[in-house]
């Protein structure tokens, strides 16, 4: 059983206009700062638009370019070999992720963001009716210019791990971040009114940052083990 089918029954079929602004990674940063007023979430934007021409132009060494409207669309830069070329662009641009009815209905465009530290945590947390309820923290290694997880562990509020895993990836214990409060405190005030909302934030070097927001987790897509599913499915 996944977790797709508790979201498909509670929220699948809404078709509420903010899905669309807070699933864009360009349009989330308006969202976030309407809640939370301005803010440094962001500060590790370089470029957003919408003409795939001007990527090129905007890009700063080292990077990661971004289609904005969906996801297997980012491209690590790390020399001006790596470059994206337009025709791929462009594809990313006419690629509408059509089965996710909020991207379906985005204006595609491009984000450019400074690159972290190529071993890195992604804190994706669980909120449900506006409480952050577990904390998923996904450790990447991008390094060789491709996206490779190495851990993905599930935390409750008290950072003990859950013993869940997502496909065949490892769930060892990792540290509790520094500054887990804070970032439970941004994703307590965005979720605000959503059944499900999660909060994909990096924390490094003391800083927070924005990945993404979404309420479709993973779109349904595989699941994970146990029944794991069904606890994150009982809280809707």
């Amino acid at each position: 059983m996944k977790f797709s089918k508790y979201q498909s029954q509670n929220q699948g079929y809404d078709r509420n206009p903010l899905s669309v602004l807070i699933n864009d990674k360009i349009t989330v940063r308006d969202y976030v700062e309407q809640i939370l007023g301005k803010t440094d979430l962001f500060n590790h934007w370089i470029w957003s638009g919408y003409d795939a021409r001007r990527v090129l132009e905007n890009i700063q060494l080292p990077c990661v370019v971004k289609g904005s409207h969906g996801w297997r669309m980012q491209k690590i830069v790390f020399s001006k070999n790596d470059y994206p070329d337009i025709a791929l662009l462009r594809k990313w641009q006419s690629k509408h992720i059509s089965w996710i009815w909020a991207c379906a209905q985005m204006r595609p465009g491009f984000l450019i963001e400074k690159l972290l530290p190529p071993i890195h945590h992604l804190y994706k947390i669980f909120c449900f009716n506006g409480v952050p309820i577990f904390i998923w923290d996904q450790y990447y290694d991008v390094s060789s210019g491709k996206v490779k997880q190495v851990n993905a562990s599930m935390y409750d509020l008290n950072w003990i791990n859950q013993g869940v895993r997502w496909n065949k990836t490892p769930c060892n214990n990792t540290p509790r971040p520094q500054r887990l409060d804070d970032m439970l405190e941004y994703s307590r005030k965005l979720s605000q009114g959503w059944k499900f909302l999660r909060c994909d934030l990096y924390c490094y070097d003391d800083k927070i940052r924005v990945s993404e927001i979404t309420n479709y987790h993973a779109n349904g897509t595989n699941g994970f083990s146990g029944d794991f599913d069904d606890v994150l499915g009982g809280y809707l």
